[in-house]
């Protein structure tokens, strides 16, 4: 009896693992006016975020959801030092695909001078209201 052997390419399986690897996934956080921080319910993953907090837990693919309000933000600056690291209450950084949505009529305010938004190295961002 004649023995068959199968030989797979080393680049056949390395796509067959990579295949089967999970893939990230776009979320949708939802920002209201009077959360308290970043959405900590287990049993709720949908509760609400700050929009701080949601700012810092935005990832690729993400869609941040801003109800309608009066967002209140301390403006920052960027530092002219290499070692000291830029500071804006809310950033975007190295992100890519991200989408944010103001539903209704929403006012992000910062009083005084500086920046209070900061996006750096960041592609396919669409901000709309």
């Amino acid at each position: 009896m004649a023995q068959t052997s199968l030989k797979i390419s080393p680049a056949l399986a390395l796509l067959v693992v990579l295949s089967f690897q999970p893939l990230p996934f776009a979320r949708t956080l939802y920002v209201t006016e009077d959360a308290s921080g970043t959405a900590g319910e287990p049993d709720d993953p949908n509760a609400p975020y700050s929009l701080k907090a949601a700012f810092a837990e935005l990832q690729n693919g993400d869609e941040m959801l801003v109800s309608e309000g009066h967002y209140t933000v301390t403006p920052g600056f960027p530092n002219d030092l290499w070692l000291l690291p830029d500071y804006s209450e809310l950033q975007m950084k190295n992100l890519t695909n991200v989408t944010i949505k103001g539903t209704g009529e929403v006012d992000i305010y910062g009083e005084g001078p500086g920046s209070f938004m900061m996006i750096e190295f960041c592609s396919v961002i669409l901000i709309e209201n």
